[in-house]
């Protein structure tokens, strides 16, 4: 049975309007994708510029020598920064002063003790004591935490504490 010429017409508008909405979506994807292509052409007009212009392969050249420079100065930048960490380990960082009252006859922390140490636990331990009459300050070498003078418990304090605060830094 043929169709009616009213269908038929009908059915080619649905036709032609599902290749035209197939034709739109093709053209959003080519402008899509020329843009994109733009976008890289831009790149590598402005890597060909950077690099002298010279080609690709110059322009890649140049980058890896450039690279293995910026390598070399990061391997200098960690030898220096390893040289410093061991001179680091051999100074004083923020010793802990003690303060206390020595005296009883004294009505403030006057007395102190700081322990002055690398961060191998050697240094020296300087404790000053002050009485209404007199003030005097001794000064104990300290080798690994210990000293070959008879510490007082707040001159020890302080040592534990040094080491403690000393232990308790990240290394890298």
């Amino acid at each position: 049975m043929p169709m009616p010429a009213m269908d038929f017409l009908s059915y080619l508008n649905e036709i032609i309007l599902a290749g035209l909405g197939i034709l739109l979506i093709i053209s959003i994807v080519q402008v899509v994708v020329y843009r994109r292509m733009l976008r890289q052409q831009q790149r590598l007009l402005n890597f060909m510029r950077m690099h002298g212009g010279d080609g690709i392969g110059q322009g890649l050249e140049n980058c890896t020598t450039r690279l293995e420079g910026i390598e070399a100065q990061l391997e200098e930048f960690r030898n220096w920064q390893c040289t410093m960490e061991e001179k680091l380990d051999g100074c004083v960082r923020t010793p802990p002063v003690l303060r206390y009252n020595a005296f009883d006859d004294i009505g403030s922390d006057l007395s102190f003790s700081v322990a002055l140490l690398d961060a191998h636990g050697e240094g020296a331990v300087v404790t000053g004591l002050y009485s209404r009459t007199e003030s005097r300050t001794y000064c104990k070498p300290v080798q690994d935490g210990t000293s070959t003078y008879p510490l007082t418990e707040e001159e020890q304090s302080a040592i534990n504490q040094s080491r403690r605060d000393r232990s308790s830094v990240p290394k890298p």
